[in-house]
Parts: structure tokens; C-alpha cells; sequence
């Protein structure tokens, strides 16, 4: 008798500062943890059965409790390895704890979740693309930058414009003899027009080439981490290309005008 107190004495004295630091926070623990108060991910699901080949009988092996989640993404997907107990209701010790894989699968659409955490926590939530608009209006609003920036386009678009008329008509009032030439042998004004066009274009796109190809290569040498430091998107490509033959088109007609009341008998003058 006298050697069961003694036992249980230790016990109790070894075991029990045990308990008490295990109620207690400690200074490693991770704590804080808390469930979801709305949309949880997973949760105790009774339709989940497998034949138990221990009890030789069905089980709905998630029914009661789902814990102990580790996620990992692998090839876009989301794994979640948990752990679930199979009968609710009992006391811990009568129910069998058993490990699942969940994977992940196209769900709810993003703008409809944006709009469940606006309804439900009165906070903003946007989508990458909603957020990015979202900013740049701000930036546009707010500040002085898209002005600027605009300025700059629209100086260089009329700059351009100017230059590159000045060159085409230049070169066609040189070759004016050629050109009259040209018309004396049965050449039409349509075809000189798009001689120019063709000339106006090849310039054109040649220099767009260089250009972005300089802009990129000097993007890739300056950038770190091997992605470049401004968006190249080919929206943004194919405004610029737009522009350009744009400028390209109203400078070759500049010249165009000037072949349309050019007289052959230029050739003997």
C-alpha cells in the first residue's frame, strides 16, 4: 500500500508541472491560431466513405473533425494533407483518427469571392487586375504624371510627324525629275503613291525593329532578377506600331500631294 502512494505521489509530481506548462504559452509556441468565421477551406464531411478493411465495414472516416492541414502547391494545384476522425460524439480515445489528401480543383471565380469579402467584411477586395486599374486611376487623379507623360507622347507624336514629312518631301522635290520621268513613260500617280508609301513603311518599320530591340536589350543588361524593369506588353507593341505607321502615312502623303501636280514636261525643264 505504502509503496502505490509513493508511486502515485511521483507520478503526481512529476506529471502534474508538466500540465501545468502545457496550459501555459511559452515563448517557442506558435499560437493564436483560430478557424475561419466564414468559407472555410475544409470541414467534417459525412459523405466521405471507404470500406475499412480493419472493421470489414463502410466509414464515413470524415464525419467528425478535420485538423492538422499541411499544404503544398506542386504544378499549380494545391495538395492538403489533414487529418479527420470518423465519429462525433464520443469521448477522445473511441474515435479513429485516419490521414486524407485533398487536392484542389477549379472553383468559385475570383470576382465572385472578391464580392462574398466585400458583402461580408465591409472591407475593399479586388482582383490583380481591378487593383491595378484601381491604382493607376489614383495615380492619374492625384497626381501630376499623366499629364506629363501625355505631354511627352503627344509633343514626340507631332515632333515625329513634322520630321519625317520634312524628309520624305525633301526627297521627293530632289527626285522630282526621276519621278516625272516616271510619269512620262505611263507610271499613274497610284503607283508613284506607292512607291512613296512602300518607301515611307520600309523606313518606318525598319526603325521600329531597332528600337524595340534596343529598348529590350537595354532592359535585360540594366534589369536584376531577369525580368525588365518596365512592362513590354504587346498591347503596348502594337499601339506604338500603330502610331508609327501612322506618322509614316501622313508624312508619304505630304509627298503624295506634291506627285499628284507633278507635270512630266518637268523632265526637259
Amino acid at each position: 500500500m505504502l509503496k502505490s502512494i509513493v508511486k502515485f505521489a511521483a507520478a503526481f509530481l512529476f506529471l502534474f508541472p508538466l500540465s501545468v506548462l502545457a496550459q501555459t504559452d511559452q515563448a517557442w509556441q506558435l499560437t493564436g491560431f483560430a478557424k475561419p468565421a466564414f468559407n472555410p477551406i475544409m470541414g467534417a464531411d459525412s459523405s466521405f466513405t471507404f470500406f475499412c478493411p480493419v472493421k470489414k465495414e463502410m466509414v464515413q472516416w470524415q464525419k467528425a473533425d478535420v485538423f492538422n492541414p499541411a499544404a503544398i502547391v506542386r504544378n499549380g494545384k494545391v495538395y492538403i494533407l489533414f487529418r479527420a476522425e470518423d465519429i462525433p460524439g464520443t469521448a477522445i480515445g473511441m474515435r479513429t483518427s485516419r490521414i486524407g489528401l485533398a487536392k484542389s480543383k477549379d472553383g468559385i471565380p475570383i470576382q465572385e469571392v472578391t464580392r462574398r469579402i466585400r458583402e461580408q467584411t465591409g472591407l475593399g477586395a479586388f482582383t490583380a487586375e481591378e487593383f491595378g486599374w484601381k491604382t493607376i486611376g489614383w495615380v492619374l487623379k492625384n497626381t501630376g504624371i499623366g499629364i506629363n507623360f501625355g505631354t511627352t507622347i503627344l509633343l514626340g507624336f507631332i515632333v515625329g510627324m513634322a520630321i519625317s514629312g520634312q524628309t520624305f518631301y525633301l526627297f521627293t522635290v530632289e527626285n522630282l525629275r526621276q519621278f516625272g520621268a516616271l510619269k512620262a513613260m505611263g507610271a499613274s500617280t497610284f503607283t508613284l503613291a506607292k512607291m512613296i508609301l512602300l518607301q515611307a513603311f520600309t523606313v518606318g518599320l525598319t526603325g521600329y525593329g531597332v528600337g524595340v530591340g534596343l529598348a529590350t536589350a537595354f532592359g535585360y543588361v540594366t534589369a536584376r532578377g531577369g525580368s525588365l524593369p518596365f512592362i513590354e506588353t504587346w498591347q503596348l507593341l502594337l499601339l506604338v506600331l500603330v502610331g508609327l505607321l501612322t506618322i509614316c502615312t501622313f508624312s508619304a502623303l505630304i509627298s503624295i500631294v506634291k506627285l499628284a501636280k507633278l507635270e512630266p514636261a518637268i523632265v526637259f525643264r
